[in-house]
């Protein structure tokens, strides 16, 4: 196998696993350089490579610009210079590289605790939105691929045992078992994990009966503060549909760290509280 198509296959590995990585191509070269443009290699985490775009201090230098470039999730354009003209140099070749350093960044999760109707929906909006959507339930018929043909990952376990799931830092989970037992154990267990979105549905009297177990059990009042519930944005649905909407939309607004307000409230000058004060100083006519 090429060198390239080892790099490629890399990357898909990478992808398909859920995992960040980082290509570095050598996209531009001027004069003399170790490798010819469209060498490529791939960076993970975990400080392994695939591929080569020259080693020496060159390739050395383009390695920490693309760890930088995966701690914070951001692709770039790195140029060098390989002249030999000063201390700063990367080397005698007499050329100049420059290189496009692409962030893999990994899709979120979207981690729906439960089987039911909803999370059908939420399964379906979550994969159109980009989502890599895991499914969790304690019954193989429902949680099985039938149901969930676009879910990246269907697991049948009981909800007491979600601890031992690996579960990243970018994961949205959703709680919508079947009951509000199986809702207090499966929240129990996510609030374990520091995730950026947590979210119980249920009507108010059932969420305030979760949180109260939960809170006489010792689970922190400001942890559970911080459960979405009831979950969604308010929207008025009414079925699975729009509930997985409303639960959607919240979680983009999470993500995205926005208000959720409308956007011609704030934006259309037309709308009543955002119309100034035209009244003009002088009649310019009868």
């Amino acid at each position: 196998m090429l060198e390239n198509e080892q790099v490629y296959e890399a990357a898909l590995d990478a992808i398909r696993a859920g995992q960040s990585a980082c290509i570095v191509t050598l996209i531009e070269s001027q004069g003399s350089t170790p490798r010819e443009v469209g060498a490529k290699m791939l960076l993970r985490p975990d400080g392994s490579m695939v591929g080569t775009i020259g080693g020496g201090a060159f390739e050395q230098e383009a390695l920490d610009h693309a760890r930088s470039a995966l701690a914070d999730g951001e692709s770039r354009v790195m140029e060098y210079s390989l002249r030999g003209d000063s201390e700063h140099d990367l080397g005698m070749c007499g050329g100049t590289a420059k290189v496009y350093i692409e962030v893999l960044r990994t899709r979120p999760i979207l981690l729906i605790l439960g089987a039911g109707h909803v999370a059908k929906s939420l399964a379906e909006f979550g994969h159109l939105l980009g989502f890599r959507v895991v499914i969790v339930d304690d019954r193989a018929e429902y949680a099985n691929t039938a149901r969930f043909p676009h879910a990246d990952r269907i697991v049948v376990m009981p909800f007491q045992d979600l601890i031992e799931l690996a579960t990243p830092s970018e994961t949205f989970a959703v709680v919508v078992t079947r009951n509000h037992e199986f809702d207090a154990v499966a929240l129990r267990q996510v609030l374990s994990w520091s995730l950026p979105y947590v979210g119980m549905i249920g009507s108010q009297r059932k969420v305030r009966s979760v949180l109260e177990e939960l809170l006489r059990e010792g689970v922190p009042r400001e942890r559970l503060a911080q459960v979405r519930a009831p979950i969604g944005l308010d929207i008025g649905g009414q079925t699975p549909a729009e509930i997985g909407l409303s639960v959607m939309a919240e979680i983009v607004m999470i993500r995205h760290q926005r208000s959720g307000s409308s956007l011609s409230d704030s934006s259309n000058p037309l709308r009543a509280n955002r119309v100034e004060d035209e009244r003009p100083s002088e009649r310019c006519s009868e």
